[in-house]
């Protein structure tokens, strides 16, 4: 989550903490205007649905580095005692085409990576399993190659396949929440300028005043970011004059070399 979309939602989340006080809810809850209780409504469900996009998106794109290496290698090594199998077994059928095929070293699998691998593993499944439940089914079991450890073959490529994807899916997943993302800040920041226009009603009522004060005043946090903050009224959280309360600075005060002003 970057820092502007976490100081908007912290922005967004005191202000809902100020509305929830005890104190606080039979001012506004349910009372005229009417509309400022169904908006918060709805600004609470846009907060908690931009919390759970931002959450989403700024999960990290990278699978499971372990496990995608642990499976990876588990392939690599069911891969290789089958087709060592193969090998032999094809050798003594006089199919060298189908032996020459497998008859690589156990680096030669390694070398192969993600996609390349899946499928030079599918293709030994589907040639071992056609020796597994063929004519020669029974001497090829004496080898090891039953339909058992093809399924066994089967598997691990199965297992190592789903932790390749899975990444991709993720990615493509973050790019829509990206684009999506903006739109929904937008969203909530419009929901709670319309809160911060109708909230100055609440000042017309018996402690409405210090309320609507306390609410503005939630919206100051450490700023991480540069998110929106509600419209304040009039005279209210505006910026400070840098020359004080008591108007525009004064000329310095005259020095033994400075003749007074007259």
């Amino acid at each position: 989550m970057n820092d502007e979309i976490a100081n908007q939602l912290m922005s967004y989340r005191n202000r809902l903490s100020c509305l929830d006080r005890p104190d606080h809810l039979p001012i506004w809850q349910n009372q005229p205007p009417l509309a400022f209780t169904t908006k918060v409504g709805q600004a609470r469900a846009l907060t908690n649905e931009l919390a759970a996009m931002a959450g989403r998106q700024s999960a990290l794109i990278k699978g499971n580095a372990k496990d995608k290496r642990r499976e990876e290698a588990e392939l690599e090594e069911a891969a290789y005692r089958m087709a060592r199998a193969v090998v032999t077994c094809a050798t003594d059928l006089g199919n060298l085409a189908l032996a020459g095929r497998y008859d690589q070293t156990l680096t030669a699998w390694r070398k192969l990576r993600d996609e390349a691998l899946i499928q030079r593993a599918r293709l030994l499944e589907q040639e071992a399993g056609e020796l597994a439940t063929g004519a020669d089914a029974a001497l090829a079991a004496d080898y090891g190659i039953t339909p058992a450890s093809v399924a066994a073959l089967k598997k691990e490529a199965d297992d190592y396949q789903s932790v390749v994807n899975l990444p991709q899916g993720a990615i493509d997943d973050r790019v829509v929440l990206t684009r999506n993302l903006p739109i929904k800040s937008r969203e909530v920041a419009t929901k709670f300028d319309e809160l911060a226009d109708l909230i100055l009603q609440f000042k017309l009522v018996p402690g409405g005043a210090p309320f609507v004060e306390l609410y503005f005043q939630s919206d100051q946090i450490l700023d991480r970011g540069h998110g929106p903050r509600p419209k304040a009224p009039d005279g209210e959280n505006g910026p400070t004059d840098p020359s004080g309360p008591s108007g525009p600075s004064a000329p310095p005060a005259p020095t033994p070399d400075t003749p007074p002003a007259g």
